[in-house]
């Protein structure tokens, strides 16, 4: 299966959600975000879009945000249990493109890496194995390629909801992280299957079609960041409508109710 497309592929289907006003239907308002709806075409059901403007640089709000194990959200979000990582396809990585020049003392050699520390393993390696060669030399950089996105592949554990009315779930999906030029920082996820974690006994498999969080930073303005966030999820089972309706409104209000709480939570220390 072909992740880093599915993946990119969402990325793409978001920021078109973002542009496109058609269609939308505001549900529900809170001091904290407008929620909309409008039918999906993914799925028999809606798409759910978050729109708020959160109390936080995009940096801590993505502290907050991140869909990593251990992490501060499964701290706050009281629709999340636990994230499992099941394969990492990419990471974010730095390439450093450059150019030697033969020396006769290695001391300037270290000075240099001292001084970068960012692209330290790099020139650590280079320097191991001129070593070996028995002679020594200065790296300039030229350039340095940035890949800013992360792909994985996750198992996401929900806990009861609505008064009991919606059983445990878990949802398998390849989740693409990726900064923008503009410092945009976006999670973008999708179900997709996995051979290490098939339905498991006590959780409703649910599906999440496109689907994630969007920081936009908010120019002039560097300690706050524009939320949007979209929700598109087949829950599974056998729950009514109006259940599943009335549900995603109220638990996106909560959700950026108590992201605020974190957010600022971070502040103090």
């Amino acid at each position: 299966m072909d992740y880093q497309h599915i993946a990119n592929t969402v990325a793409d289907s978001l920021i078109s959600y973002t542009k496109d006003e058609s269609g939308w239907k505001v549900c529900k308002k809170s001091n904290d975000v407008i929620v909309s709806w409008r039918p999906s075409t993914e799925f028999p059901g809606n798409v759910y879009k978050g729109e708020g403007v959160v109390n936080g640089s995009p940096e801590k709000v993505w502290e907050c945000l991140k869909p990593v194990p251990n992490g501060m959200r499964v701290k706050w979000d009281n629709n999340v249990k636990k994230f499992e990582l099941l394969e990492r396809v990419t990471e974010v990585r730095f390439t450093a493109l450059c150019t030697l020049s033969t020396v006769t003392s290695v001391s300037p050699f270290f000075f240099f890496l001292k001084s970068s520390p960012s692209i330290f393993w790099f020139f650590d390696y280079i320097a191991c194995l001129l070593f070996h060669q028995g002679r020594f030399f200065i790296p300039e950089v030229v350039a340095v390629q940035y890949s800013p996105s992360d792909v994985s592949v996750y198992r996401t554990v929900t806990p009861s909801a609505a008064m009991g009315i919606i059983a445990p779930r878990d949802f398998v999906d390849v989740i693409l992280v990726k900064q923008y030029e503009d410092g945009t920082i976006t999670s973008n996820a999708t179900n997709v299957g996995h051979p290490n974690c098939p339905p498991q006994s006590g959780y409703v498999r649910g599906l999440n079609h496109p689907c994630g969080c969007i920081c936009v930073p908010i120019s002039a303005e560097p300690n706050k960041t524009q939320l949007f966030s979209f929700f598109q999820t087949d829950l599974g089972g056998l729950l009514p409508r109006s259940v599943v309706d009335s549900f995603f409104p109220s638990s996106m209000a909560e959700f950026y109710s108590n992201l605020a709480k974190a957010v600022r939570s971070l502040k103090d220390h």
